[in-house]
């Protein structure tokens, strides 16, 4: 059983995790699709010299975007990393009043 505050903080923190997933799914399907416009377009439609350097630029800010998305990425576990630190902290706090009184009733 943990304090209220200890309890409304792992949940926050665990549905920013969750949020952060979800945008990470987002953004993963934002880079496929992108990435399936500009094969098609670049293969199909402009094969001149101005497709292949527009195909490079995509390619360009395909990589600068997953580098945002791994960033959310590595942001949703840190939190659900935190969220299980908030968790286990509880418990050791909520244990201690026990041991102590253990210890000095010996």
């Amino acid at each position: 059983m943990g304090t209220p505050l200890f309890r409304n903080d792992m949940r926050v923190t665990s549905h920013a995790a969750e949020l952060l997933n979800d945008a990470v799914a987002d953004c993963n399907t934002i880079r496929s699709t992108v990435d399936q416009a500009v094969v098609k377009l670049v293969g199909e439609g402009m094969v001149s010299l101005s497709g292949r350097e527009y195909g490079k630029a995509v390619d360009r800010w395909l990589d600068d975007f997953k580098i945002i998305t791994d960033n959310l990425h590595a942001m949703a576990v840190q939190l659900k990393d935190t969220g299980g630190s908030i968790g286990k902290n509880e418990n050791n706090l909520v244990q201690m009043p026990t041991q102590i009184t253990n210890l000095l009733s010996r």
